[in-house]
């Protein structure tokens, strides 16, 4: 019997998803309360085409279609049909092929949480350039494997929390892992020229009723010490 492939996975997997609410703004969706300000703020007055890769059930980018042209790529057929519903001009497709969109088609493209399911990192961010206007934005998320406390549980000996080594129903499907540095070597290779590099907060507590100030704080300390966050967070831009 042939084993499990990653779009075996993702069809299966979509009890993973958590649809993007505030409730989640300042608990463990810190990376998507980010991304969501600067795209908010990046679209005023502009009716720009915005991509959503791996667009889940596309609560993410159902509120920014005020500002945004709302498209969107997911595998998982439930998640598909969640993301029609909200409005979003979802795709059902595997992003392990060619995308579904000409060249030079969208002003942003944006990417949270995905890059590390992804096998072929390459061809999925020569698509993402692809089909990305000159000078459009390209805004990438992804768990950081060297954030402070991933170092520490190295030093205990202990696995870096996003790196998985197995597919289960207790996992997230991870099979790729990055650093700070790699990501962005990787995104010039590709000709890509970084804009911005923040982590969603300093490492600290964020859930259990911790006031609501510490976390705005810990927020904002994750752009002065971003290679410590626990979430890779990447604005770039295509020449």
């Amino acid at each position: 019997m042939a084993g499990r492939s990653l779009a075996d996975f993702a069809n299966e997997h979509f009890h993973t998803v958590v649809s993007f609410d505030d409730k989640l703004a300042y608990s463990s969706k810190i990376y998507a309360t980010k991304s969501m300000r600067f795209l908010k703020a990046y679209g005023q007055g502009k009716n720009y085409k915005l991509l959503d890769v791996g667009c889940g059930d596309g609560s993410f980018s159902a509120r920014l279609k005020p500002l945004y042209d709302a498209y969107g790529i997911e595998l998982n057929p439930v998640a598909y049909k969640k993301a029609r519903a909200f409005g979003i001009k979802a795709v059902r497709h595997d992003l392990a092929k060619k995308f579904p969109f000409q060249d030079n088609y969208f002003d942003v493209v944006y990417s949270a949480e995905v890059i590390e399911h992804i096998y072929d990192t390459d061809f999925y961010l020569s698509e993402i350039y692809r089909v990305l206007k000159p000078g459009g934005i390209f805004l990438v998320t992804t768990p950081n494997i060297a954030s402070l406390t991933d170092r520490f549980r190295l030093l205990l000996g202990k696995r870096p929390s996003p790196i998985e080594y197995r597919l289960g129903m207790d996992t997230n499907g991870h099979i790729r892992g990055y650093t700070f540095a790699d990501l962005a070597s990787q995104l010039r290779n590709h000709g890509f020229v970084v804009v911005k590099q923040t982590t969603s907060n300093f490492p600290c507590p964020v859930f259990w009723g911790i006031p609501k100030f510490v976390k705005v704080a810990a927020m904002k300390l994750g752009d002065f010490f971003p290679t410590l966050g626990g979430h890779i967070i990447i604005i770039s831009r295509k020449k």
